[in-house]
């Protein structure tokens, strides 16, 4: 008997509530909800009803759909990873506890802005606040929508631990009782800015953390008339010092970028060893006067440590050979040669040749040869070795 096949089910075609196309029915369940009851009403709800009567009380609809409309959403319950959110039901997963999305326009707060988020971490977060990694507490999004992971913050209680530290500081200075005050203030700046730099803050952020003092103090002080001439002296000393942040979140950037180009270097030149006594240097990218230095002293210390009598130094991956480039490379191989070491060059293609050919560049009894393999070839016929098919 022929084999029976299946027959094929067509399709049943559906509208999907798209108003243009005529359709008013079904709706999805995001659009359902939306038509059932406008997203804001729920905020009345969470006052009357949910707050008094708990949890369970809660409608799945305004749980999982209108509590977002007002950043509340359900934490994720413990002990479940996140592999598994597809595979359960969202009552399966919702744990008694909300995160507060708070989005900032513009990414900046005034200080009594960030008091209200920092008191509501602490009331009613567990006394956190982080931002965009959805932790428990209070997530702030700065100049950001929905799920964007745009911008950094950090814990309100170690940003309030910081400035109460500087502000401690900055009324030692002004006081002018004690004379190491200034010293040290300086000090704690320049270790702020450091520190935030490693941690990816521009330095705005920094900035604006200190700039936040000024308008604390001038809240304490505006009915005061008296006490304005104090104020305005407190703001010179707090300008300067945010233009002091500028510049030590300058200098620690560049040392930064230093070391990565330092790491990067020793990285990208590396010492091989090919054979018993023959080692090799692949080079790619540019050869300028510092990797030059980095390269010798890694050849040589390989020739010390392994009395290797041959090296290989390989610049198919060096995207031109120019005068300065032939310059480094006979350096090296002088160098290396006052070690009691032959050098071979290799990677010679034919557009380098032809530009060392234009350039009048000559290496004069230094062996070159068109492959790293070709190189290695010649080295083992110098070494009296050879290499038969097995």
């Amino acid at each position: 008997m022929p084999p029976s096949t299946a027959q094929r089910t067509p399709r049943r075609t559906r509208g999907e509530g798209q108003w243009a196309l005529g359709y008013r029915e079904p709706l999805n369940k995001n659009e359902e909800n939306k038509k059932n009851d406008d997203g804001l009403n729920v905020r009345q709800r969470i006052i009357d009803i949910y707050s008094r009567q708990g949890f369970d009380s809660i409608d799945p609809a305004d749980l999982r759909g209108r509590f977002r409309w007002w950043g509340l959403y359900t934490q994720r319950r413990p002990g479940i990873d996140g592999g598994k959110t597809a595979t359960l039901e969202p009552e399966e997963l919702d744990d008694e506890f909300f995160m507060l999305r708070v989005r900032i326009p513009g990414g900046a707060l005034r200080a009594d802005q960030l008091r209200v988020i920092a008191g509501i971490a602490t009331e009613f977060g567990r006394d956190f606040a982080d931002d965009a990694e959805k932790l428990p507490g209070c997530v702030i999004h700065p100049g950001g929508t929905g799920d964007q992971d745009d911008g950094v913050a950090e814990p309100a209680d170690q940003a309030a631990a910081r400035l109460g530290d500087l502000f401690t500081l900055i009324v030692r200075v002004l006081s002018e009782a004690d004379e190491h005050a200034a010293g040290e203030l300086e000090a704690a700046l320049d270790e702020l800015s450091r520190s935030r730099a490693r941690d990816g803050f521009t330095p705005s952020d920094t900035a604006l953390g200190v700039f936040s003092l000024k308008e604390a103090v001038y809240e304490l002080v505006a009915d005061s008339a008296e006490m304005v001439p104090e104020f305005l002296t407190f703001s010179r000393v707090i300008d300067d010092l945010g233009l002091r942040t500028f510049e030590a979140y300058s200098a620690a950037r560049e040392q930064i970028i230093s070391d990565q180009v330092t790491t990067m270097m020793e990285l990208s030149t590396p010492v091989v060893q090919l054979w018993d006594g023959i080692i090799a240097v692949p080079l790619v990218g540019t050869l300028d006067s510092a990797r030059t230095q980095l390269v010798m002293e890694k050849l040589l210390d390989t020739l010390v440590a392994t009395g290797a009598d041959h090296a290989v130094i390989d610049i198919t991956g060096v995207a031109t050979v120019d005068t300065e480039v032939a310059q480094h490379l006979l350096k090296t191989v002088s160098a290396a040669r006052l070690l009691g070491a032959e050098c071979t060059i290799s990677g010679i293609r034919p557009q380098v040749a032809q530009t060392i050919v234009s350039l009048g560049i000559e290496f004069g009894d230094i062996a070159t040869k068109a492959t790293l393999a070709d190189a290695l070839a010649l080295a083992l016929r110098q070494a009296g070795l050879k290499v038969v098919p097995s």
